[in-house]
């Protein structure tokens, strides 16, 4: 019987584990908060292109793009420049069906999630909108919705 560590790796596409590299690299480099809000997509000649989930992160993210492409080379890739493009989530079916949600309170843990990521933005009118539309997010969706969409 042949262990399937053995069988995985020659039955997946070269394509698709350079892919899982680049994300697990991309997530450790990134940390926990970028790496929430982006997709890596493709590494091809030194230019990874990445999509970003939230506007406001889009135009925040290009301020780090120095820092990432150093830590992405110390960690093993060869990245001479990121392009960072706007790629909504899908909607869920729920949403779709539901499109008049009612509004609910926000959990402890909803707050705490908001505000460490309210956190991370230095202008404070920016971090300010921020925090609005996040709070406001969450008394429709709730944290697992965020997560999984």
């Amino acid at each position: 019987m042949k262990r399937l560590s053995d069988i995985l790796p020659n039955s997946i596409p070269g394509n698709f584990q350079s892919y899982l590299k680049i994300k697990k690299v991309w997530n450790e480099c990134a940390g926990d908060t970028i790496s929430f809000i982006t997709t890596p997509g493709s590494l091809n000649e030194g230019t990874l292109n990445m999509y970003v989930h939230d506007q406001t992160w889009l135009s925040e993210i290009g301020f780090l793009k120095g820092d990432l492409i150093n830590r992405l080379n110390m960690a093993g890739l060869n990245v001479t420049n990121i392009n960072f493009f706007f790629k909504p989530r899908p909607v869920t079916t729920s949403e779709r069906d539901n499109k008049a949600l009612p509004r609910k309170s926000m959990s402890e843990k909803e707050k705490k999630f908001a505000d460490r990521l309210v956190a991370t933005i230095e202008d404070e009118t920016l971090r300010n909108s921020f925090q609005n539309a996040i709070y406001a997010y969450f008394t429709r969706y709730t944290l697992d919705d965020y997560l999984n969409c």
